[in-house]
C-alpha cells in the first residue's frame, strides 16, 4: 500500500472510524453524531461528530479537530508517542524499542500520517 497523505487522511469518514474502534453513537441529530466521550468516563454524550464536515468537537475539553487531531489525541491519552502508529498500523500491537525511537521524533511522527489500514478504506 502506498504512502498516505494527511490531506487524504481527513478525508476518512470519524464515524466509520469511530465505529472500528467500538464506539456506536449515542444520538444522532441531523449531520450530528453525538457520542459518549472516548477520553474520558460520562454518562452524557458531549463528543460530536459533524459528519458533513467530517470533524469532531468534545464539547467536555474544548477540543476538537480532524481524524488527526483525533488519533493523536486519543492515543495520547493512552501511549503518547504512538498515535501515527496506532491510526496506520491497527491496534494492539507492541512497541518494545519503538518508543525510545519515537521519543526522539514525537513530533514528526503525531504529524505524519504514512499508511494506513486496508480496513479502513475498505468501509468507505
Amino acid at each position: 500500500m502506498g504512502t498516505l497523505t494527511c490531506a487524504t487522511a481527513r478525508q476518512i469518514d470519524l464515524v466509520y472510524y469511530l465505529a472500528s474502534l467500538g464506539y456506536t453513537p449515542a444520538k444522532i441529530r441531523n449531520n450530528d453524531y453525538w457520542y459518549l466521550s472516548p477520553f474520558r468516563d460520562e454518562k452524557t454524550p458531549s463528543f460530536k461528530i459533524d459528519r458533513k464536515l467530517n470533524v469532531w468537537y468534545d464539547h467536555g475539553e474544548g477540543t476538537g479537530g480532524n481524524l488527526i487531531d483525533f488519533g493523536t489525541r486519543y492515543l495520547n491519552a493512552r501511549c503518547p508517542i504512538c498515535s501515527t502508529s496506532y491510526l496506520t498500523n491497527g491496534r494492539n500491537q507492541k512497541h518494545g524499542d519503538l518508543h525510545l525511537l519515537v521519543i526522539r521524533d514525537s513530533v514528526e511522527v503525531q504529524i505524519e500520517v504514512l499508511k494506513i489500514h486496508e480496513s479502513f478504506l475498505s468501509l468507505k
